[in-house]
């Protein structure tokens, strides 16, 4: 409220002004389940699998596509697995490495 009046001392009235705002407003915050699909190493084991059949196969093949398997975890769950790798990152930066993997992060984290 301060820099909305231009001002560079908050004053006790902006301060009720921006908690009555907070109370009236309708924010509605939803949290819901959120679903991954497989991790990009089982898709790479099936895509070279895939390959290794058509390979020993002297025909081409049409390869039946399965439905991809979904894992679904929380909110609550996502959040704490990207605050660990946040702060898994915040040690790798700490130690000055500036380019990690992917496979390196996981480690630390399991």
């Amino acid at each position: 409220m301060a820099r909305a009046h231009c001002d560079n001392v908050i004053r006790p009235s902006y301060v009720r002004e921006v908690c009555r705002l907070l109370r009236n407003s309708n924010i509605n915050i939803s949290k819901q389940d959120i679903e991954f699909e497989t991790i990009q190493d089982e898709i790479n084991r099936d895509l070279q699998k895939e390959r290794e059949n058509q390979v020993m196969q002297s025909q081409p093949s049409e390869s039946t596509q399965q439905p991809s398997k979904k894992v679904k975890i929380s909110f609550e769950e996502y959040q704490k697995l990207s605050l660990m790798i946040v702060q898994v990152m915040k040690v790798f930066e700490a130690q000055g490495q500036e380019n990690v993997q992917q496979s390196d992060i996981i480690n630390r984290m399991v």
